[in-house]
This record gives C-alpha cells, sequence and structure tokens, in this order.
C-alpha cells in the first residue's frame, strides 16, 4: 500500500538563538523542509534538517531515535529516517506537541539514543496500538512499499493476519503493556516479531531510567528501541 504524499517546503530557517540545556548536550540544527506524508488512516511528518555541528555518521537502518526539543522546550521522542552527509531526516508524529513548534527557528537534536534495528526484507505488517504510534512505523514503510498497516487489531485478527501467510516481518509499536499482550499472541503463533516501545525517554544515555521496560531490566534508549518479542516477555537477560 502506497503511502499518499503531500508535500510543502518552507524557506530553510537560520538557527538565530543559542540552545537552552535540557539533558544532556543538544546540538543545534536548522530546518530545510518538512514533509506531510500519510501512513494508513494516521499521518506524519518528515523532518529534514543540516547540522550546524559536525554530525555523527554511520547510521544504516530504522529505528534508532533522537529526542527532539523545540524552542519551547517541547520534548518528544523522534525515529530517524536518514542521517549522514551532515543532514538528518526525522519523523515526528502529526498530533505531538513538538509537531506544533517546527515553525520556530530550531530544533534541538541529542544523538545517538539506540542501538540500530535489524528487519527481514519483504513485505511488512505494521501494527500499531493506535494513530498515535504510527510514527515509529514510518521507518519501516519507507523501507518497504509493500507493506499493510493495522491498528489496534484483536487477538483474533492478529491470529487470521498470521494464518493468512505472504508477510516476511511484523512490526508492532505502542505501549509496554500492549506490546506484552501482542508478543504472547504472536509468540503462541510461532512468530517473533519486531516491538517498538512507546515509551517515556529522558537523559537518551541509560543513566535516568525513566525508560526501563518493566519485568525486563532492559532500557528502550540503550537496548531499543526495537526488541524481539521473545526479549519482551523473556525476562531480565543480564
Amino acid at each position: 500500500m502506497d503511502s499518499g504524499v503531500d508535500a510543502r517546503e518552507p524557506e530553510a530557517r537560520d538557527y538565530t538563538r543559542p540552545p537552552r540545556l535540557l539533558h544532556g548536550i543538544p546540538r543545534p540544527f536548522k530546518i530545510t523542509s518538512i514533509r506531510e506524508e500519510s501512513l494508513g488512516e494516521a499521518g506524519f511528518l518528515e523532518v529534514e534538517a543540516v547540522s550546524l555541528s559536525e554530525l555523527i555518521e554511520g547510521w544504516e537502518g530504522p529505528p534508532q531515535f533522537a529526542l527532539l526539543a523545540s524552542p519551547g522546550l517541547c520534548e518528544d521522542k523522534a525515529p530517524i529516517l536518514e542521517a549522514g552527509n551532515n543532514r538528518v531526516l526525522i519523523a515526528v508524529s502529526m498530533n505531538s506537541v513538538c509537531a506544533e513548534q517546527l515553525s520556530d527557528a530550531y530544533i534541538l537534536l541529542k544523538l545517538p539514543l539506540g542501538r540500530r534495528v535489524s528487519f527481514n526484507e519483504g513485505r511488512i505488517a505494521l501494527i500499531a496500538e493506535s494513530k498515535k504510534q504510527v510514527v515509529w512505523l514510518a521507518p519501516f514503510s519507507r523501507r518497504s512499499r509493500d507493506h499493510m498497516v493495522v491498528f489496534a487489531p484483536k487477538p483474533g485478527e492478529v491470529d487470521e493476519i498470521i494464518g493468512g501467510g505472504g508477510v516476511d516481518e511484523f512490526v508492532v509499536a505502542g505501549s509496554v503493556g500492549y506490546l506484552r499482550k501482542m508478543a504472547e499472541v504472536f509468540i503462541a503463533n510461532g512468530v517473533d516479531p519486531l516491538m517498538i516501545a512507546d515509551t517515556q525517554v529522558k537523559c537518551g544515555l541509560g543513566l535516568c531510567g525513566s525508560c526501563l521496560i518493566e519485568g525486563t531490566g532492559l532500557l528502550a534508549c540503550v537496548e531499543g528501541p526495537g526488541l524481539r518479542a521473545s526479549l519482551l516477555i523473556g525476562g531480565d537477560r543480564r
């Protein structure tokens, strides 16, 4: 299912005032373009920015994430779609407070956070707890246009999707509680999907413990954001 795209290209915005220190050391960026894109019945924004300081190179595949902050001091998690060559492309949920403030002079990204995620190529089934989590599925939809999107399926519907075949990778995004429920359903069907935890992140360095996934000993900002279902329900692996 192809995504409909409504492109809009505002003027490049110059970094005009000093960044505010949040948690750690933020990196300032100027926004060069914003593109609105839909995924299923929901949507997200692709924000392209050029670094005003040296950008960490080497990201190869989604969905490592950054902490996004606008001058209004909003903070949100943002999956990194591409990074390198002194530019960064991130996805922002259209219903987030930060998205409403992207028209300000600059954004701040604190990098790096999380690990690169490996997933199976081919047809992907993207499953989100709600439209709020669709931004976490954006990197996968960009890598594979041959995908299906399902919002908040019931366990019986998941059984039908798995039984229908033709899917090479399942990716589930949502709260930790929702992911645990879905993990049990998938594991019972002999499938170990990739789970993207939408959880609170503060420092992004594994120091504050705000993103600890209860019962696993795993930190979303260090071990995540993508975890296999078998890890999520398998207890503390440390």
